[in-house]
């Protein structure tokens, strides 16, 4: 645990430098991620209207 009285504000500057950096490579991978997060979710919604269809069959709707 750092003292306070040891902290330096000149040193401050580094947390916005690295959400700076952070927010680039999100930027950067928006869109594939995007697309793989689509692709698991319609294959989850599809996965669920098999179940559906698989629970109700036997009343034939």
């Amino acid at each position: 645990m750092t003292n306070l009285s040891d902290y330096d504000e000149e040193d401050d500057d580094w947390a916005a430098d690295d959400f700076a950096g952070i927010a680039a490579y999100n930027r950067k991978f928006a869109r594939r991620r995007f697309i793989i997060h689509a692709i698991i979710v319609l294959f989850g919604v599809f996965i669920m209207i098999a179940a559906g269809f698989t629970v109700f069959a036997p009343y034939r709707l």
